[in-house]
């Protein structure tokens, strides 16, 4: 799952989110997103606080879990296959910036 918030409550922005999303597509999955609505407090995470000293884009992931943060999140055993494939995809593969395009490379 890909946690999105207008109030910055998690770390993703639209550059962490194409790229986990093309890491995931390279592994055959199809992540899922949830959004925070902007006019509700919702939860944070570490994430944000450390992204406030260091300047890394990342993305804020995890296997969602009935009513272990958000009473909206399910998951189900394909979730965790899932998950193991893309964290094997995402070691595997490099980053890198080339005329201001990330580029992935296998």
């Amino acid at each position: 799952m890909i946690k999105h918030s207008a109030n910055q409550k998690y770390t993703t922005d639209a550059v962490s989110d194409a790229l986990f999303r093309c890491i995931c597509d390279r592994a055959g999955t199809t992540p899922q997103h949830f959004h925070n609505r902007s006019d509700m407090l919702g939860g944070s995470t570490l994430g944000n606080l450390s992204g406030n000293q260091v300047a890394v884009n990342t993305v804020d992931i995890g296997l969602p879990q009935l009513a272990m943060h958000s009473p909206y999140e399910t998951a189900g055993v394909q979730d965790y296959s899932d998950f193991i494939r893309i964290c094997e995809k995402f070691y595997s593969v490099s980053v890198a910036v080339k005329d201001h395009r990330l580029m992935i490379q296998e």
